[in-house]
């Protein structure tokens, strides 16, 4: 239930699992405490707000643990990374950014090889188009795909005002954090708030609201397959083959 919307009330997941409301509480938050549950998160489709998902790879080489983390460190601090992580395989760092401005990047992608340039033996870049999210229902004994997937990318720019982007970063990392908490923080009232959300959601800025969960903790590894389609007019019969795996969590197009 928290993975298809992670925002709804304790009162709507306990009548749904059948579960008492106090019941209900003592679990997510034990969940949350032994790290299954890393964090709750609002799916954002940087794409409305005239962004583009920018990701590249980098294999390092010449470097020390002391200098990898300085890099890893480097990237989370610039405010246009969105997502990063070791990989391991070809390559051993993913980096993902919401850009505006090509030139913007290439600035700063300059000053990051007047730094670095040296540790960096491959790097490959690639622009998102859109990527697919799929539900975790394959942790349950009973898999069934729910015909909700969200969208993100790909869309027509829309206009919101600084207190949208207000509101935006409040809720992005905390989805379930209450309307009066928000209103607070934003000196707004709970009523402003809700409104603005539902404007957001029907918008499409707000895909939906997840869950961020440690899978390694009940017993999976992560992969990630890149494929590069050399008969393109055949890309539909590989994405409905891809989509017949119960453990799918996402589809990106770049």
């Amino acid at each position: 239930e928290l993975d298809l919307n992670s925002r709804q009330s304790l009162s709507k997941i306990s009548k749904k699992v059948g579960l008492p409301k106090n019941v209900v509480a003592y679990r997510i938050n034990r969940l949350q405490k032994i790290g299954i549950i890393k964090h709750f998160y609002t799916l954002i489709d940087a794409s409305k707000l005239g962004y583009m998902s920018f990701r590249f790879y980098l294999t390092f080489q010449n470097t020390t643990p002391k200098i990898e983390k300085e890099i890893i460190d480097y990237f989370i601090d610039n405010k246009l990374t969105y997502w990063m992580g070791p990989i391991e395989g070809l390559w051993d760092l993913v980096v993902i950014m919401w850009i505006k401005d090509i030139n913007h990047f290439y600035q700063f992608w300059e000053e990051t090889l007047k730094k670095y340039r040296q540790y960096f033996q491959q790097q490959n870049f690639s622009v998102y188009y859109q990527l697919y999210h799929y539900r975790y229902s394959y942790i349950l004994e009973k898999a069934s795909r729910e015909s909700k997937v969200e969208v993100t990318g790909g869309g027509k720019p829309v206009t919101i005002d600084k207190t949208d982007f207000k509101i935006l970063k409040v809720i992005a990392p905390n989805a379930r954090i209450p309307i009066t908490e928000i209103a607070k923080q934003l000196n707004l009232t709970p009523m402003i708030v809700k409104y603005r959300i539902n404007k957001l959601i029907n918008l499409g800025v707000i895909q939906g609201f997840r869950t961020n969960i440690d899978f390694s903790l009940l017993g999976y590894q992560y992969y990630k397959v890149d494929i590069t389609i050399e008969k393109y007019q055949e890309i539909d019969k590989v994405l409905n083959y891809i989509k017949l795996n119960p453990n799918l969590i996402y589809i990106d197009k770049s």
